[in-house]
């Protein structure tokens, strides 16, 4: 979602498996459908995914992740940890 007229972001309060590039993380979204649009996106277009995300694997205190960015604002928002 785009960020309210304060620039705040919507609060993640679901969580979801997305798989990228053959590792499952773990996504937090503010609704299903919001998880379920980007899920779609991703197995149907992923360079339409990888254009609006902007994803970028991080390496964190020897952890990996998946850090996507506001397909709005292009800011990097969220950092999705490997599901074990």
């Amino acid at each position: 979602m785009k960020p309210n007229e304060k620039g705040q972001y919507a609060t993640t309060n679901e969580k979801t498996n997305l798989k990228y590039d053959g590792v499952i993380y773990s996504l937090k979204t503010c609704c299903p459908m919001c998880a379920e649009t980007m899920k779609s996106t991703l197995k149907s277009n992923k360079s339409k995914f990888d254009k609006m995300y902007k994803p970028k694997i991080v390496h964190q205190n020897n952890k990996q992740f998946l850090e996507l960015s506001n397909k709005f604002t292009g800011i990097p928002i969220q950092l999705l940890p490997v599901v074990r």
